[in-house]
């Protein structure tokens, strides 16, 4: 009897400590003001407009300029655009202001492109990046747009 009462136990606490976290499996990393800060480049987005009943690259409607870009969410709610590698004309660099409330991020920078980010954050990585998912205007278009970030 003790056997199987140890045998029990020992499976019981085997599960328990090989459950999976809520957060995505990585342990102590959840998504929050202090673990969002940070650089960031869009790697995809899959734009779906309101008229059409499916999915397209929507990044093949940015600018070449545009697509190389670095967001950056810094402390004091401060988030800015660098117009890397390839240059737009006029730049794309901006400054503003970033704020997350549970999981929805919403930015406003002020650019010559009206570049924000903005929507639901899903799928976060402390050291991998995360998914935006929000309404949005693509080539005139308006739709869901669901943009993918890797972090730098």
């Amino acid at each position: 009897m003790k056997k199987i009462f140890l045998s029990a136990a020992l499976l019981c606490g085997i599960f328990v400590s090989c459950t999976k976290s809520d957060n995505g499996g990585t342990t102590g990393c959840t998504l929050s003001s202090t673990s969002i800060l940070g650089k960031y480049k869009i790697t995809a987005v899959t734009f779906t407009p309101n008229a059409i009943p499916y999915p397209v690259n929507g990044l093949q409607y940015f600018p070449a300029c545009d697509t190389d870009n670095v967001y950056e969410l810094k402390v004091d709610s401060i988030a800015t655009i660098t117009d890397a590698g390839v240059q737009c004309s006029p730049s794309a660099d901006a400054t503003g202001n970033w704020s997350l409330s549970h999981d929805t991020l919403s930015t406003t920078l002020s650019t010559t492109s009206q570049q924000t980010l903005s929507g639901k954050v899903s799928g976060f990585s402390c050291t991998g990046g995360f998914t935006l998912t929000g309404t949005d205007t693509i080539a005139g278009v308006a739709g869901t747009a669901v943009i993918a970030l890797a972090k730098q």
